[in-house]
């Protein structure tokens, strides 16, 4: 993966190349602003199936499912997709 944000130092604000983002007449876009929302996209697709994975996962539960196939391979889901937000919020990219 080419890299599109640099920094002079360690402490330095973040910068990108002027042509990985170009000004439109409707606010920004270029290579840099691409990556930006597919990122966000994948975020918002781990958050949303961490939401749904809970409530399946109590619903086994209840049905004492929990040595299915099923269970244990959404169980890892919900394990990972855990991990990755524990990583997105070591980083401060959410809250």
């Amino acid at each position: 993966m080419e890299r599109l944000t640099k920094r002079e130092l360690p402490e330095s604000p973040w910068r990108v190349e002027p042509a990985a983002v170009e000004r439109t007449e409707f606010g920004y876009s270029g290579t840099a602003i691409e990556r930006l929302a597919k990122f966000e996209d994948i975020l918002e697709a781990v958050l949303e199936e961490q939401g749904r994975l809970g409530p399946k996962l109590e619903q086994m539960r209840i049905d004492g499912k929990t040595h299915s196939y099923q269970f244990k391979e959404m169980m890892g889901k919900k394990l990972m997709n855990a991990h990755l937000l524990a990583l997105f919020k070591t980083h401060g990219i959410m809250d």
